[in-house]
């Protein structure tokens, strides 16, 4: 079946690169349950002025992060998924603006697990719709108006846990955007979106 029209086959990658030098750019790659790229966007770098930067104060990078980067690659995305995950806990705050569920993505210190086994708390959503939970050797954060259950997030990510470790795509998506930038050899201009669409 075709993962445009099967949300749950394709899982979303969201991620962001910081310089001094270039400011702030995004990525988002899709992914088959297999790991395969169904869908890579980028945003080009985004440089606040000195304005943005007094009148936004702590709230500067939050707001770059989702509303800017974030709404603007995943309103071009084409796959469409249930769930996105990402390591920068900024994009969390798209979560009660989108339907798909927003997963923050780390690695359990202290998971000792066994290949295979499932771990962490089957509970209801905190207040204010969040959870924090493992699975495996993962330190799953979601935070959404109607956060499924953790178990229900478990069993949706579990395909993907054979075939990938679950930070390895923002390796991919940093590495690629780095190619982007060393080819485009130009400074900051204003936001921008490019895109690379797999087969």
């Amino acid at each position: 079946m075709d993962s445009a029209t099967n949300p749950k086959a394709a899982f979303g990658f969201l991620t962001i690169v910081e310089t001094s030098e270039a400011g702030l750019f995004g990525g988002y790659l899709a992914l088959c349950e297999a790991g395969r790229p169904l869908e890579f966007r980028c945003t080009t770098p985004v440089v606040p002025s000195r304005a943005q930067a007094i009148l936004y104060g702590p709230t500067l990078r939050p707001y770059l992060v989702a509303d800017v980067i974030g709404v603007a690659l995943l309103e071009k995305a084409k796959i469409k998924t249930s769930m996105v995950l990402t390591d920068d806990r900024d994009y969390l705050q798209l979560a009660p603006l989108r339907s798909e569920t927003f997963i923050h993505v780390s690695r359990s210190e202290s998971s000792k697990v066994e290949q295979g086994a499932t771990t962490g708390h089957d509970e209801a959503p905190h207040a204010h719709g969040e959870c924090t939970f493992t699975v495996r050797q993962w330190r799953l954060h979601a935070e959404s108006v109607a956060v499924p259950r953790p178990n229900e997030i478990a069993a949706q990510i579990e395909p993907l846990l054979g075939n990938l470790d679950l930070l390895e795509p923002f390796d991919r998506i940093r590495s690629a955007l780095a190619e982007i930038q060393q080819l485009a050899g130009q400074h900051p201009e204003d936001l921008g979106e490019t895109s690379h669409v797999a087969a």
